[in-house]
């Protein structure tokens, strides 16, 4: 049995985590309880067991009434906190049916034994709302890894179409990305990589990935991602995806000189990303509103800033300084 591998003190401690001041435990009771688990224990051992934990901090109250024994006041986490992860839990659509149910057992085991038995008689899983398979689950553990490890993920890309179902983004050619960052969007797990192709910083939804596999060599990329600044990375992402439907809004991907850097703040704020690059050179995410005051600011700013992404804007900025050659020729008629 697994518990016949645990120390007495541990089993004592998760008996104890299960009880609170209506459902105590004696002394009688643990030692019965331990012989389910293949331990034997007298009484005097269990009452240094008890006194052991809580020399070590743990709230254990012995009852006015000594027949009733003991419980343990304080537990990791309060009913509410554990009914809102549970129903997080439950509705997760990433999540089968059996994953749900035994992540929801391993939250009941937190508490003591009431306060599980009223979690679980109002937690409900709507199996129509689930997927039939673990499939994302296993990519996240791979991602996980990676992220650890800091090593290169490859897989390919799933294009969902309108009318004409599922198809592979570059007929199925596989990217080869580093990942940095995992999280969850409008019940939608993504991740934060580098392209290490490509050498530029993305986000990727894991249900749309395909044949995900972790490679087996360490990860080359140029762009250093800040340890610590999440937000501004989940900001970037968050920006990327609103660009979609508001055509007042962009974000494009620049190369410019260390040099301008305070400038490029001064024009687009403190929170643009910047990102190091070699040859004294600094790649910089930012938030364009207006493009002729942008392609207006990058004239003036001449060689020191060159666009990366996106395509669009670098044929629409060329137009703009031919239509500005054009114009300086016909003023002084040259």
């Amino acid at each position: 049995m697994e518990n016949e591998k645990k120390p007495r003190l541990l089993l004592v401690l998760e008996m104890l985590q299960r009880t609170d001041v209506e459902h105590p435990l004696n002394t009688t009771e643990i030692i019965n309880k331990l012989k389910q688990c293949g331990v034997g224990a007298e009484r005097k051992a269990v009452l240094r067991d008890l006194k052991a934990l809580q020399a070590v901090g743990y709230k254990i109250i012995k009852c006015d009434n000594h027949n009733r024994g003991y419980y343990m006041e304080t537990h990791l986490f309060e009913k509410y906190e554990l009914k809102i992860i549970a129903d997080l839990v439950a509705d997760a659509t990433f999540l089968t049916v059996q994953a749900s149910t035994a992540i929801l057992q391993k939250i009941w085991s937190l508490c003591s034994v009431s306060a599980a038995a009223l979690l679980e008689e109002g937690s409900f899983i709507n199996e129509s709302n689930k997927v039939e398979t673990e499939s994302e689950l296993e990519k996240i553990r791979i991602l996980l890894s990676a992220i650890t490890e800091n090593k290169v993920v490859s897989f390919q890309m799933i294009v969902l179409r309108q009318f004409n179902g599922e198809a592979f983004y570059g007929n199925g050619h596989k990217k080869e990305v580093r990942p940095y960052y995992i999280f969850l969007d409008d019940g939608k797990y993504i991740f934060l990589g580098h392209d290490e192709k490509s050498n530029e910083l993305d986000c990727f939804e894991i249900a749309l990935i395909n044949k995900l596999m972790l490679l087996d060599k360490p990860a080359v990329s140029q762009i250093n991602v800040w340890p610590g600044r999440k937000e501004y990375y989940l900001r970037w992402y968050m920006d990327r995806s609103q660009n979609l439907f508001s055509p007042s809004f962009e974000t494009a991907t620049l190369l410019c000189d260390n040099i301008i850097q305070q400038e490029v703040k001064r024009k687009f704020g403190n929170e643009s990303l910047f990102f190091e690059r070699p040859f004294n050179k600094c790649m910089v995410i930012v938030d364009v509103t207006d493009r002729n005051d942008f392609f207006q600011w990058l004239f003036y700013m001449d060689s020191k800033v060159k666009i990366l992404r996106t395509e669009e804007l670098q044929m629409q900025f060329v137009e703009y300084v031919r239509r500005r050659y054009t114009h300086y020729l016909e003023q002084y008629r040259l």
